[in-house]
């Protein structure tokens, strides 16, 4: 059985595996701001995947108090995740609009 550690870090293989995917797959996504996304999204999940890897687990240091506690990398996740949510819609909205 797979504990719960492992399956996050299986989950991030496959996560990452994913996006280079995609990356490769589609020549749109090579764009300035699809890349940049990818790329945030990609850092953030190698570097949880690297504390999980060297420590066990992700050591989240960031606490605003008014807010669930965090790290760097899930901000890249974070902010790669909106940047890309945004590309897509303008472009989607875009095709639209073309036909």
């Amino acid at each position: 059985m797979i504990a719960c550690g492992e399956l996050f870090t299986a989950f991030t293989f496959a996560a990452v595996a994913l996006l280079v995917i995609l990356f490769l797959r589609f020549p749109f996504l090579q764009d300035k701001i699809p890349s940049l996304s990818l790329g945030l999204i990609l850092g953030g999940a190698l570097g949880n995947l690297a504390d999980r890897l060297a420590r066990g687990c992700v050591i989240d240091f960031i606490d605003l108090s008014f807010w669930p506690v965090f790290n760097i990398a899930d901000v890249g996740i974070a902010l790669g995740s909106l940047l890309l949510f945004i590309f897509l819609m303008r472009a989607l909205v875009g095709e639209r609009e073309e036909r």
